[in-house]
């Protein structure tokens, strides 16, 4: 608002960074979308893309979130490409998960899964991830779907439901699927440790 410029962007570098911070809230990521669209139309382009994708990727969990991240773009239609396209592809690796899990290919969900999510951090794919090493679990025991499921579960609690903005009901299957991570997967953890 006060044309500075420099400062602008220097400031909103540092916020735009804590797209991969725990700390880092859906409401937060709003107002800094919101900033960007501002920034662009001032023909402030540097990192914007990229900046914008990061948080997209990480907050595209639903199609609500997906199009209110879009409508916060009002003045820069190429960034509001850039969440709609970014939505679009999380849309197409959950449903390749989801997929993977209706085949019955447990395993390679949740390892598959594990890695978009790490890649992004969006919670969904990391509740799919979370949800197949849960089900493989009452199937087999493999160490590296074991600290596959640990992991995915491990990032949403270290991010927090709140920060990761699940749907109601999917945070509620994500509690269930962790609770049965916890129980199922503490032995085959320890048991396949590698000795010191």
């Amino acid at each position: 608002v006060t044309h500075q410029v420099g400062q602008a962007v220097n400031e909103i570098r540092q916020v735009a960074v804590l797209g991969i911070d725990e700390r880092l809230s859906f409401e937060l990521a709003c107002d800094v979308l919101s900033i960007l669209d501002r920034m662009y139309a001032r023909d402030i382009h540097t990192d914007l893309d990229y900046w914008t994708a990061q948080l997209a990727r990480r907050y595209a969990v639903s199609s609500q979130s997906s199009a209110l991240m879009a409508d916060l773009m009002k003045q820069s239609s190429a960034l509001t490409d850039i969440v709609r396209e970014t939505a679009v592809s999380i849309q197409a690796l959950a449903t390749e998960g989801m997929q993977l899990l209706v085949d019955g290919r447990y395993r390679e969900a949740a390892l598959r899964l594990l890695e978009y999510g790490e890649d992004t951090f969006n919670a969904r794919l990391l509740a799919i991830a979370c949800n197949a090493g849960a089900r493989f679990a009452t199937e087999a025991q493999d160490e590296k779907v074991v600290k596959a499921a640990a992991r995915a579960y491990e990032l949403i609690e270290r991010f927090g439901e709140g920060g990761l903005h699940l749907p109601q009901e999917l945070a509620e299957r994500v509690r269930h699927y962790g609770a049965t991570l916890k129980e199922q997967f503490t032995a085959p953890v320890t048991e396949f440790a590698e000795p010191s």
